[in-house]
């Protein structure tokens, strides 16, 4: 299953509030991937092919924009962990066990222009962030990557994936994850 970015984009309203600062989640305008992780944990998901990405915020709908029928997966069965700081081969261990990492990744202007090959970012001209799913790994031309999913359909990079550089935290995409675990597995 290819878990859709437009069901947590349109539906996860969640905020958080501390003494410090108050957070939401407002899809492209911004928010927490811990929220995220939180609230897609509780509520489950929704197959890409039900409501694959518009590019943009919409309603909060029960019923997919496809003939699709609309089915809610691991709907409270798992629960967010998160890791900073490792090892590739924990992520990659991780990978293989509990599925896809969710992570921020820096974006600079010549990623737009992505479509093959393994990236790494040639400018300085920094945009923002953006909110990834690593989904694999590989190598190619002598060269370690990640294989990630982007949010921005698959109009962009190659089918809405990126190569992009491992082992050296390019544009910091290994400096903190989130994955899910099965909430039976969770020990208080």
């Amino acid at each position: 299953m290819t878990s859709s970015g437009q069901f947590l984009l349109n539906c996860d309203t969640t905020c958080h509030s501390s003494e410090q600062e108050r957070i939401c989640q407002d899809g492209c305008n911004g928010g927490s991937i811990y929220l995220a992780s939180r609230w897609l944990g509780s509520f489950g998901v929704v197959d890409d092919a039900c409501l694959p990405y518009a590019g943009s915020k919409e309603k909060c709908s029960e019923t997919c924009a496809t003939t699709a029928e609309m089915k809610l997966s691991f709907h409270g069965d798992l629960c967010p962990a998160t890791l900073s700081s490792t090892s590739v081969d924990i992520m990659k261990y991780i990978l293989m066990r509990y599925g896809s990492l969710l992570t921020l990744m820096e974006v600079y202007s010549d990623l737009s222009q992505y479509q093959d090959g393994v990236y790494s970012h040639k400018t300085q001209d920094f945009q923002g962030y953006q909110a990834i799913r690593i989904v694999g790994w590989g190598r190619e031309s002598n060269q370690d990557f990640w294989i990630v999913h982007n949010s921005w359909g698959v109009g962009w990079g190659n089918k809405g994936r990126l190569k992009i550089r491992s082992g050296v935290n390019e544009c910091s995409i290994e400096d903190q994850f989130y994955f899910f675990v099965p909430c039976e597995d969770v020990y208080w």
